[in-house]
């Protein structure tokens, strides 16, 4: 959950517990340590007409379930146009009768999914130490 803040100093952003920040505006990029910045660094960025925000706190990772896989099975075979017709539902029942094969499944993408973190920017600017 963001702060109600809409900007914080170096210092603050550190003492509320955020550690990275990023270019507002721009998408893909490699985000920066707050501690390894200076204010100066701050100044010259807000120099050039762009701003540096806070990344959340923690980072995020993509997540399956089990019920998702199941039911994209389900979908798949629904809509293959050679099964398409079948309205037996039994394709459904079978599944649900195979719901570990889909956990363990969802567990080894979720394993690899863990791998990959993402940090959201947040509408919060970092500002230097000497600001109000």
């Amino acid at each position: 959950m963001e702060t109600a803040v809409s900007k914080l100093t170096i210092k603050e952003a550190i003492k509320e517990g955020y550690t990275l920040c990023g270019e507002d505006g721009r998408e893909w990029q490699s985000l920066t340590r707050i501690e390894d910045l200076t204010d100066d660094e701050i100044v010259e960025t807000n120099s050039k007409g762009k701003k540096l925000v806070l990344a959340d706190k923690e980072p995020r990772v993509h997540v399956v379930s089990a019920k998702d896989l199941r039911d994209q099975a389900i979908d798949d075979y629904y809509n293959d146009e050679d099964f398409s017709q079948d309205d037996s539902m039994d394709i459904e029942h079978l599944f649900q009768k195979e719901l570990p094969l889909f956990e363990e499944y969802a567990a080894k993408l979720n394993a690899i999914y863990a791998k990959k973190e993402v940090w959201i920017l947040t509408k919060i600017e970092l500002v230097p130490n000497g600001s109000d």
